[in-house]
């Protein structure tokens, strides 16, 4: 009787865990080469109970109501990376196009963390393949954005800009408006800089930011506070003020109620930004830390790259040097995974402009620096000379004139004079190379 028991309660058990579909989906996915952790599982299951009910009879639905549940908290979806992962695999090779459409959209939010720069690429693009199969160009539109973004972060700007491009023309092709094409909670700090690269901000930005009665409240407030930073750049000091502190009091009236941790990382962002603009050094301080410290948390790799970049130029052209140099050596924080062409720049700016004498500290670990050895920022005489007649004001069509060449040659001396510098604009570029030397 016990031993039948036994046998009896261990066929219950089995046939248990044959229902629970959690399980079910680790062992098809194990049998197709995929096995997900056993902590993994144990997970999901206490984090979503209904899943062990036995009504619910399709593995996928596990992974659907996780991403529907946590579609945009970067950190959750992240902790379950793997398992999303592998539901995705499955999805696709059921052709559930719409249901792997879901899961990949959800991964794009944490796509850009970490060491996942190449493996999130490549998520966005199953996601792109499942758009297209289910005919969905909103979706598609978000996604080729996103992988824009991507793109850009690792040095590939045409890509990347057109990408990003082809991203919103698709997305505004497929709504009346454009609500969350921009996705500001995860690539802000991408389309700031992939705007300024390409000049491209004045058409962008008036499309978001001209039209103020429209519903999408974080697609304007981005916009605005893009407008704003670049007038700030520009010496527009009263347009950037109005533009930040408009962005933030749109943030506050209709976003921070239901904002997450990705959103607070902008709010604070443009916190930094509107106190630069007031001249309140503590405050400038306090807040560009308190937005490195949670975009490392919520916030992908190129935002706190960027972040970090942003304040160590603005605390070096303040004298603050010291400042300057912590903030770049602690790009050495970054967990591992491709170095981010901004990284890279920011350790050759320490290794070659901040780095103390040998006679006064002792000499960086070699670990430290992993750029030190990298050579000088360096121009060529004809970038030089184009760069100097920037500086004295001429239009590229008077620079071609006076160097007896095309205008689209001029243009192309000016993209590698913008990408040696780390410049946006030809304002910034001069300013650049003058404090760097490179003009007299």
């Amino acid at each position: 009787m016990g031993a039948a028991s036994g046998v009896a309660a261990a066929a219950s058990d089995a046939d248990a865990s044959a229902r629970h579909p959690v399980r079910v989906l680790s062992r098809e996915l194990e049998h197709d080469g995929h096995a997900l952790c056993s902590a993994a599982l144990d997970r999901i299951a206490l984090l979503l109970p209904a899943s062990a009910h036995p009504a619910r009879r399709d593995p996928l639905e596990d992974a659907l109501a996780y991403v529907e549940h946590y579609a945009e908290d970067v950190v959750q979806v992240e902790r379950e990376w793997d398992f999303l992962r592998a539901a995705l695999d499955l999805a696709l090779r059921r052709e559930r196009h719409a249901s792997a459409l879901r899961i990949a959209a959800a991964l794009a939010y944490p796509a850009g963390r970490r060491g996942r720069l190449a493996e999130g690429e490549h998520v966005v693009r199953l996601g792109i393949e499942a758009a297209r199969q289910s005919g969905d160009r909103r979706m598609l539109g978000l996604l080729v954005n996103r992988l824009g973004c991507l793109r850009f972060a690792r040095g590939h700007y045409q890509q990347g800009w057109r990408l990003w491009r082809a991203g919103l023309e698709l997305h505004r092709a497929s709504c009346s408006c454009q609500p969350g094409w921009w996705a500001p909670r995860i690539s802000f700090a991408t389309s700031v800089d992939l705007l300024s690269r390409f000049n491209a901000a004045p058409g962008v930005l008036d499309l978001l930011a001209g039209g103020r009665e429209h519903d999408d409240a974080e697609a304007l407030a981005v916009a605005l506070f893009v407008r704003g930073f670049q007038a700030h750049r520009r010496g527009q000091r009263d347009q950037a003020y109005g533009d930040v502190s408009a962005a933030l009091r749109l943030w506050a009236r209709e976003i921070h109620a239901c904002a997450g941790e990705s959103w607070h990382v902008l709010a604070l962002t443009m916190q930094t930004e509107l106190a630069r603009l007031e001249g309140a050094e503590d405050r400038v301080r306090d807040c560009a830390q308190a937005a490195i410290a949670l975009a490392r948390v919520a916030g992908d790799r190129y935002t706190t790259a960027a972040l970090i970049t942003d304040q160590a130029i603005y605390t070096y052209f303040n004298g603050r040097f010291d400042e300057s140099r912590a903030l770049l050596r602690s790009f050495d924080d970054d967990r591992g995974g491709d170095p981010l062409p901004l990284a890279v720049r920011g350790r050759r700016f320490l290794a070659e402009y901040l780095a103390e004498p040998a006679t006064r500290v002792p000499a960086l670990p070699v670990k430290a620096l992993p750029d030190a050895k990298l050579p000088p920022i360096r121009l060529s005489e004809r970038e030089i000379e184009v760069l100097r007649l920037v500086a004295a004001g001429h239009s590229t069509r008077a620079i071609a004139a006076m160097l007896v060449v095309t205008p689209a040659t001029v243009k192309k001396h000016l993209e590698h004079i913008y990408t040696r510098l780390d410049a946006h604009s030809r304002t910034a570029a001069v300013a650049a190379a003058r404090a760097l030397g490179l003009l007299a």
